[in-house]
């Protein structure tokens, strides 16, 4: 190779390598420069968290600090008459009897330093809560009830807050916060409810010694009237009438035994068919209530429930006019 070329050859080699060298002292410097951006973006960050969570911290001291009744010292008698009462009229919509009612809340009051005096009806509850330091200062309280979705996982819960309430001392803000975590729980799925139920009765009928042909019928009768039952229950249409409707239908179902002689016990699918209806926690808490002394509120449950198995005969009965099963 020529001198000169060779020279040329050397000078473009030079060339290339600071050209490369320059590029990775840039994309270096680049690289140095967006982890430095980024960890100061970082310390911003966890600066901000720290002042916010100060902030929160300062607040939520000022706020115990201007609210001494919550934390340290007993709650005011118009907190506990309102926490109180709503515990009450959970405690009655769930299905608890009036005895459990009034022991749960005279527990939970003594433990707050007050007096209870509380009667208990179907539709409301009446509360007068008094000092036990001061007679003169009391409150009367009177609260509507829910309407009765019977659920014992509540009164189970409820029932043990009161006790750790009386145990363990503890203050209003816990109760209060424990409380509306029980009743903030999911409740069980209708659709759940639906199938358990529509086996059920369907075992009863096979525990009558229906036939297969019956028991298909009464789990078809079942399923379409508690489904009935609940859509309408949903739209807060009146009880009586919720019963009356849904038994007419379930009872329609189960009387197609008869119309297309399926079976040998089309008779005992048609009785099966409205079990589902039977008010259970109705008469058992109206008698517990009678027995224990609290007659108003028993004898209350009492005709509650014989209103609903009334309105259950009465859609039972048409059912069967109306399929010409009248003379059974």
């Amino acid at each position: 190779m020529p001198k000169k070329h060779l020279k040329r050859h050397i000078v473009q080699k030079k060339g290339i390598r600071k050209r490369k060298n320059k590029r990775k002292a840039k994309s270096i410097f680049t690289n140095v420069h967006f982890s430095i951006s980024l960890r100061q973006n970082k310390i911003l960050i966890i600066r901000k968290e720290q002042s916010l969570s100060d902030k929160l911290s300062a607040k939520y001291n000022n706020f115990i600090k201007t609210t001494p009744n919550l934390e340290n010292k007993l709650p005011s008698i118009e907190q506990t008459a309102d926490l109180l009462s709503d515990i009450a009229c959970e405690l009655m919509s769930s299905g608890a009897h009036t005895m459990r009612i009034l022991q749960n809340i005279s527990r939970m009051a003594d433990n707050f330093g007050y007096r209870l005096d509380l009667s208990v009806f179907q539709l409301s509850i009446i509360m007068t809560i008094t000092d036990r330091n001061d007679s003169t200062k009391r409150l009367t309280l009177i609260k509507k009830t829910k309407q009765l979705l019977i659920n014992y996982t509540f009164v189970s819960n409820l029932s043990a807050l009161s006790w750790d309430t009386h145990d363990k001392q503890l203050n209003y803000v816990e109760v209060k916060r424990r409380f509306h975590e029980i009743i903030s729980e999911k409740r069980t799925s209708r659709w759940i409810i639906l199938i358990l139920v529509t086996f059920a009765n369907a075992a009863f009928c096979g525990l009558f010694n229906g036939d297969i042909y019956a028991i298909e019928l009464v789990f078809a009768a079942t399923l379409v009237g508690y489904f009935v039952r609940q859509e309408m229950m949903l739209r807060h249409i009146n009880h009586l009438v919720v019963y009356t409707t849904s038994s007419f239908v379930a009872s329609i179902v189960a009387g197609m035994g008869y119309i297309f002689h399926w079976g040998n016990t089309p008779e005992i699918a048609l009785a099966s068919g409205v079990l589902y209806h039977t008010p259970g926690v109705q008469l058992i808490n109206s008698v517990l209530d009678i027995i224990e002394g609290h007659i108003l509120t028993g004898i209350a449950r009492l005709v509650n429930a014989s209103s609903l198995m009334i309105c259950t005969a009465i859609g039972l009965f048409t059912a069967m006019l109306l399929l010409g099963l009248g003379k059974l």
